[in-house]
């Protein structure tokens, strides 16, 4: 059974992630269900033709933009 990363472990992981995405060129975005909170990657917004601050950290940034 392996072990549970620690903090340190967990954050080095996420960054690694965070660093292979960007080089891929996907945008990514996270949204907490309990809280209605949201963050999206500066990639994401500039995938969707945004600068960091022309797109906030909220899901209704998302939600306006989707087709209906």
């Amino acid at each position: 059974m392996s072990e549970k990363p620690n903090n340190s472990q967990a954050s080095d992981q996420q960054d690694r992630l965070a660093v292979a995405m960007e080089a891929a060129g996907h945008g990514v975005w996270r949204w907490n269900l309990l809280d209605g909170s949201a963050w999206y990657s500066d990639t994401f917004k500039k995938i969707l033709g945004f600068q960091g601050d022309e797109f906030p950290d909220r899901f209704e940034s998302f939600a306006s933009h989707v087709h209906k």
